[in-house]
């Protein structure tokens, strides 16, 4: 999951820290891929890019609009997007690793029914 927010961080900072944060994620995909049993944890790649979403809505959370706060000697106003179509992609990535991850599990096999063989323990008299 921490890999795929690094993802995120990187593509939403493609302009300023994105191409010094990219080779983390790409190191750490490697090195996750490269081990046994990786497959289903690849799947949080999908669900950790939401995390960086869900900042950048949270940031945004008083918007959309210009929003204004008091500072010492005046006041601070910053124009801030709409929240909601950032936490709705964030639902989604969430959803979808979470539900890839609950389709694509290992399932237990199914218990062995135990047959009792009585047949040779009967009296034929």
């Amino acid at each position: 999951m921490l890999v795929g927010g690094l993802y995120a961080l990187s593509l939403l900072g493609m302009l300023t820290i994105g191409i010094f944060v990219l080779p983390i994620p790409v190191v750490a995909t490697v090195l996750l891929v490269r081990r046994q049993k990786a497959g289903l944890g690849a799947l949080g790649l999908v669900a950790g890019i939401a995390l960086p979403i869900f900042y950048v809505a949270l940031l945004n959370h008083d918007g959309p609009g210009m929003i204004c706060s008091a500072i010492e000697g005046g006041t601070a106003c910053t124009e801030e997007m709409s929240p909601w179509p950032w936490l709705a992609a964030g639902l989604a990535f969430m959803a979808l690793g979470i539900s890839a991850f609950w389709f694509i599990r290992p399932r237990p096999a199914p218990p062995v029914p135990q047959v009792n063989d009585t047949s040779r323990h009967l009296d034929l008299d």
